[in-house]
């Protein structure tokens, strides 16, 4: 009687024991067999590397397809897919490519074969497929100065200006037999595979100028030591910044970076030719590109930092009503939705209602 292995079958043949005895005896084999089935439905993640040419193949085989009931359809521009390709010969990590691996099934008769669908690197695994089959050719460093940090430029570069069938045996042996991070997810229950998609898509995309903070070169650190930015000491920002305008413009913000780069590309395409450039996305994004060896001890440099200070020692002794006034024109001049990029058009309000009220 103490062995416990055998106490449900000699409690069910005595008929002595409760019911309830019975089915608290039963529980763990109710939760393996719970626990079976849950492990049967769970998702299943693999992580599974493929090289370029193996991609391809199942690509060209089709047997890796794209579901078009929850996957939209090519959106790259040629530039995005000249980045990605030429990201991939310089062994630049990609980030992973997420495949639902259906298992073949039985269809009328005939058995299917087994198939991949992407649900994460749709664009990445279009690139280079449209690369490989020749369809567009790679960037120059040389001839695109404003699209490559100067290393880049003065480093060799075997695939410049090449599509794949210009490639020399090395770089396109190089180029098929990079590996890339794949993950196989195999499931019964398609709810679970868009969840995962709208998972993988779900995170905060960065801002254009959260975006900037992270490429390479001078200017944008000297942006960072105009404007500051939060958590990094070496860059507390201008008084400029962090006291006349913190009520528009949050100190320390991508916010306030973005318009210390307006302020400055203005400032210095007047000094340098005697004109206001457009401040719109593009032309800041063009700007970063093209002065990644800005000098910020230059005396250009030098001279719109004591231009900052002198605005802010004028301007800090104002009213509340005209501070306020002050603050929101400077927001309403680097608007950069505005149609002209920035600068104000003539019809364009130069103040709010309540502020204009207020003032007379």
């Amino acid at each position: 009687m103490n062995d416990v292995s055998r106490w449900p079958a000699i409690r069910l043949e005595s008929r002595k024991i409760p019911s309830a005895v019975v089915y608290l005896i039963r529980i763990p084999e109710f939760v393996r067999m719970i626990r079976t089935k849950i492990q049967k439905t769970r998702m299943k993640s693999t992580p599974k590397p493929k090289t370029v040419q193996e991609l391809l193949d199942l690509k060209k085989n089709k047997l890796l397809e794209v579901d078009p009931e929850y996957q939209r359809g090519p959106v790259w521009t040629r530039l995005q897919k000249q980045y990605f390709i030429d990201s991939i010969l310089r062994g630049y990590h990609i980030p992973l490519i997420y495949l639902h691996h259906k298992q073949a099934i039985r269809v009328g008769g005939l058995q299917t074969g087994d198939r991949l669908y992407i649900i994460d690197g749709q664009q990445r695994v279009l690139a280079l497929y449209e690369f490989s089959e020749g369809a567009f050719p790679l960037l120059d460093p040389r001839e695109h100065p404003g699209r490559f940090p100067k290393s880049l430029i003065d480093s060799p570069c075997q695939w410049a200006g090449r599509d794949m069938h210009q490639l020399d045996d090395d770089t396109r042996a190089h180029f098929l037999n990079m590996s890339l991070s794949v993950v196989h997810i195999e499931t019964k229950d398609e709810n679970e595979i868009r969840d995962l998609f709208i998972r993988l898509q779900g995170g905060k995309p960065l801002t254009p100028q959260e975006q900037r903070d992270a490429w390479p070169g001078a200017f944008g650190a000297f942006v960072c030591q105009v404007a500051g930015k939060r958590d990094v000491a070496k860059y507390p920002g201008q008084d400029f910044f962090r006291k006349l305008l913190r009520a528009n413009v949050a100190a320390k913000t991508p916010k306030g970076r973005q318009l210390a780069a307006q302020m400055i590309m203005l400032f210095f395409t007047y000094r340098e030719d005697r004109r206001f450039c457009d401040i719109n996305r593009q032309a800041v994004d063009s700007y970063y590109v093209k002065h990644m060896d800005f000098d910020n001890s230059s005396p250009l440099a030098k001279e719109f930092l004591a231009a900052l200070s002198k605005a802010t020692e004028r301007w800090f002794g104002l009213s509340e009503q005209d501070f306020g006034l002050l603050r929101y024109r400077i927001a309403t001049l680097f608007r950069s939705n505005q149609p002209t990029g920035g600068i104000p058009c003539p019809n364009a309000p130069v103040e709010p209602t309540a502020l204009r009220s207020r003032r007379r």
